[in-house]
């Protein structure tokens, strides 16, 4: 479900800005579930979430009307607007179920692989994938596939047991999917790193991370594949980001990302931008955001990939609990003017000890997921309270 840009022509008393019609000029205002406060006289910089300079505007975490003397009826309008997209209602359903003991038990990700040829979304099948083994209290999530030379590789998130956070780590892979060796970790910093998404662009090859702590789109360029990757610029910031996720359609470099927009998270909104190259940082937003609204299929999952001619998004449903499984979209309408998609499949947990999916990625004839595992230690615990309860 998609929020409607809000009409400047409803409000006269707000002028919209010419490049992003879902910012309103006011000094306290809400559309969707952003927030957007002026400061007059300050410059910003066009790279905070990709807003025109000329709108001196940036991004913060305020997400509801605030009820102000003269302007009581105008937000209340905004207020309810909002009460009417399924945001705040799934907040409340993720809320009762995150106090549930049995949601929400102590788990660990792992990943999966597998060869596939002539990837049909509609028939691929994930419990024949094959788990890459892991250390016990190791968490390997986020996978992303690159090939070079014949040569196959894994690049992940990669959260040691003990470590405050995790790193981006590469691993090879054999002819069947399966590990090579050890994986390497090629870039740390004392925050947590996630999403190493990887692309190509003008024979140079690029790493987009989540590295939403930093309140930034930090872009790394590989020196030599595929240990050594360098910082090289930012792309976007003045908020947290996550899942940024880019590729070209139609001539056009397009941008998928989650943008912190209040007290939802991360998890409630997606924002589309473009822009002429992938490295820019004048990425324009488009007209429509956020595109789509919900927990139930917002947040990016991976790559976007084409398979008989259609062009499909990963995301993940949310509702129940993070991440809880993928849905494959198809994307039906993509310009700078409209978007739209539809649900077409979803990639459920398949087995007692797989608790949630959350990312999916294809590569040529490789695919990778990851996979929560419930510890050993809920199960048994589970099954020593249903015993008490008989």
């Amino acid at each position: 479900m998609k929020n409607k840009p809000l009409d400047p022509q409803d409000d006269p008393e707000c002028r919209a800005c010419p490049d992003l019609p879902w910012v309103m000029d006011s000094p306290t205002r809400i559309s969707g579930s952003i927030g957007i406060d002026n400061h007059p006289g300050q410059s910003h910089d066009p790279r905070k979430v990709g807003l025109p300079i000329d709108c001196q505007s940036s991004v913060n975490i305020q997400s509801l009307p605030i009820l102000t003397s003269g302007h009581q009826e105008r937000n209340l309008n905004r207020f309810f607007r909002f009460l009417a997209t399924p945001v705040p209602w799934q907040y409340l359903y993720r809320r009762i179920f995150h106090n549930h003991p049995s949601i929400y038990p102590r788990e660990s990700w792992a990943i999966t692989t597998a060869t596939t040829e002539n990837f049909d979304p509609f028939t691929f099948r994930p419990e024949e994938m094959t788990q890459i083994p892991s250390s016990p209290g190791v968490t390997r999530a986020d996978p992303f596939l690159w090939s070079r030379d014949g040569t196959h590789y894994l690049f992940m998130e990669d959260w040691p047991a003990g470590d405050p956070c995790a790193h981006i780590s590469a691993m090879e892979l054999d002819d069947h999917g399966k590990q090579r060796g050890s994986p390497v970790p090629i870039i740390s910093s004392k925050t947590h790193f996630s999403y190493p998404y990887v692309f190509e662009y003008d024979g140079q090859l690029w790493m987009l991370p989540e590295y939403s702590s930093s309140n930034r789109l930090q872009l790394f360029r590989c020196v030599e594949f595929p240990h050594h990757w360098v910082a090289d610029r930012i792309l976007m910031e003045g908020t947290s980001y996550a899942d940024p996720t880019v590729f070209e359609h139609d001539g056009v470099w397009w941008m998928f990302i989650s943008l912190k927009t209040g007290f939802c998270g991360l998890t409630s909104n997606l924002f589309l931008f473009h822009a002429d190259n992938p490295i820019s940082s004048e990425w324009i937003p488009h007209p429509m955001n956020p595109v789509v609204s919900g927990f139930h299929q917002s947040r990016p999952a991976g790559r976007p990939f084409v398979a008989n001619g259609r062009l499909f998004r990963p995301a993940q449903n949310c509702l129940k609990r993070y991440g809880h499984f993928v849905v494959f979209n198809e994307i039906t309408r993509l310009d700078v003017h409209r978007y739209a998609e539809r649900s077409v499949r979803k990639i459920m947990p398949w087995a007692e000890h797989i608790l949630a999916v959350h990312h999916f990625d294809i590569c040529g004839n490789r695919a990778a997921m990851d996979i929560q595992l419930r510890n050993p230690a809920d199960s048994a615990a589970d099954a020593t309270e249903e015993t008490n309860m008989v």
